[in-house]
């Protein structure tokens, strides 16, 4: 009786403790306003608290980013933003916040410049009527490393995980998807709006959607649902997809062109990507349904969308 004793007072102790530890790191009251700062390895966010002020939307927009370029005295902590990243410009559009940046935003790592953007945005949005933070870069629209615009985000385009060491952006994107049409000889486009992780290649997310279908009338799915795709990579302008051996039986009554371009168009149409290279199973010495040679990379075909119905 006393060991089991002795051992629940332990457990109780060991509990505390970790309540004790988990309050220490997180200082921050609930429902209280705060800043974003990164932790010591650079590798994802940490809280302070902050007290807004009660000036105006943009002299306290302005407050909070001069604070995020100081060093936290906690040494554990460094600045959101960098010394030689600076603020060229602030500006108040209904309830979105604008940010002009320095041209040296531009020579950060791609998961600083994340974090960045991400402190940011999580602790501006706390101002009254602002809604979403935009920047740019010396008067240009931000981009991502694969040129396409990031646009105004919220703080629920950036989720943290639980150890706080990785951090995922998310992004907004309108997508034309290539299915087939009623006849299931030409193509028909169908556009879609998607909201993707960053950590998901636009290129692979394409390929997911067409093998997951439309979701609208009017157009018909191309690829067999089963397919798996054992990857998706762009280099020096070509997109190599790798599909399993289900891509290579096709359950749905199309023509071999339809199915195959399905895939490019919508992949050179989306992407930075001239031409598409298919493989099964890393295999390229395949002739689609006996018909269609894929040993190649293919180009954007337009005849496909432009047979008669």
């Amino acid at each position: 009786m006393k060991r089991n004793k002795y051992i629940s007072l332990l457990l109780i102790f060991c509990f505390s403790l970790c309540l004790f530890c988990c309050g220490k790191e997180e200082s921050v009251e609930e429902g209280g306003s705060f800043l974003y700062y990164m932790n010591d390895e650079e590798t994802g966010l940490v809280k302070r608290e902050y007290t807004i002020g009660d000036g105006e939307v943009l002299e306290e927009a302005e407050d909070m980013l001069n604070a995020l370029r100081e060093e936290p005295e906690d040494i554990e902590q460094s600045s959101a933003i960098p010394k030689d990243v600076h603020i060229l410009g602030v500006a108040l559009s209904g309830e979105r916040l604008s940010i002009d940046l320095s041209r040296d935003y531009e020579e950060m790592q791609t998961l600083e410049k994340t974090l960045m953007r991400a402190a940011v945005v999580q602790s501006l949005v706390q101002l009254d009527k602002v809604e979403a933070v935009g920047f740019s870069v010396e008067g240009d629209p931000l981009c991502d490393e694969r040129g396409r615009l990031i646009g105004y985000q919220n703080a629920e385009d950036f989720v943290q995980n639980t150890t706080g060491s990785t951090l995922y952006s998310y992004q907004n994107a309108q997508i034309a998807l290539h299915f087939a049409n009623e006849k299931g000889d030409a193509l028909a486009v169908e556009t879609v709006d998607v909201k993707y992780s960053s950590n998901i290649p636009l290129e692979k997310l394409i390929v997911e959607q067409l093998i997951k279908g439309p979701s609208g009338r009017g157009v018909y799915p191309v690829m067999n649902p089963e397919t798996r795709v054992l990857g998706v990579t762009i280099k020096e302008g070509i997109c190599y997809v790798n599909l399993d051996e289900a891509f290579l039986n096709n359950t749905y009554d199309v023509i071999p062109e339809v199915a195959v371009y399905s895939l490019v168009n919508s992949i050179v149409n989306g992407t930075k990507a001239s031409q598409v290279q298919i493989s099964v199973n890393g295999e390229t010495q395949i002739t689609y349904m006996e018909m269609l040679d894929l040993s190649k990379p293919l180009e954007y075909n337009e005849k496909i969308e432009k047979a008669e119905e």
